[in-house]
């Protein structure tokens, strides 16, 4: 049910273009507002250490682009070396659909809003199974799930 309120929404926006995965807009605002809670914000860093945990045992490869030294501008966020800092989570929960530089309003493409919107959705699922490993319900977290984060 989920799958077709999203296609219905994704293609009254126009959203699809070729080559780009599925947009995945309908909800995640509310889902993104949920994650910026104080309750849901404290988990954060932990499921994405146990992400980055995942990773390394998993036989994935290198994951973390090289624009991450080779761009002084954003070395800093980088600089602990986690595959995905949650100070960098956070900033894309709370990325909204402009910046203002110098009193003038400007967009970001739809492309990164769409990045940012399925980065939200994949890391939905991997919430629950964390807390089900945790739990010691499941012994890792699965690999499709892991590469489509």
């Amino acid at each position: 049910m989920a799958k077709v309120l999203q296609a219905a929404g994704n293609s009254m926006a126009g959203l699809r273009s070729p080559g780009m995965p599925q947009p995945a807009t309908l909800g995640v605002r509310s889902l993104r507002e949920d994650y910026c809670k104080p309750s849901s914000r404290s988990e954060i860093p932990r499921n994405l250490k146990a992400i980055e945990e995942a990773f390394q045992m998993g036989n994935f490869g290198k994951v973390a682009p090289d624009e991450r030294e080779q761009f002084p501008r954003f070395q800093y966020l980088y600089q602990g070396g986690e595959l995905l800092p949650p100070a960098v989570f956070m900033l894309a929960l709370e990325l909204g659909p402009y910046e203002t530089i110098n009193g003038r309003q400007l967009l970001f493409d739809p492309e990164v809003l769409v990045l940012r919107d399925n980065l939200v959705v994949t890391y939905k699922p991997l919430v629950q199974k964390i807390r089900q490993l945790n739990a010691h319900e499941v012994a890792e977290l699965p690999d499709p799930m892991l590469r489509k984060f």
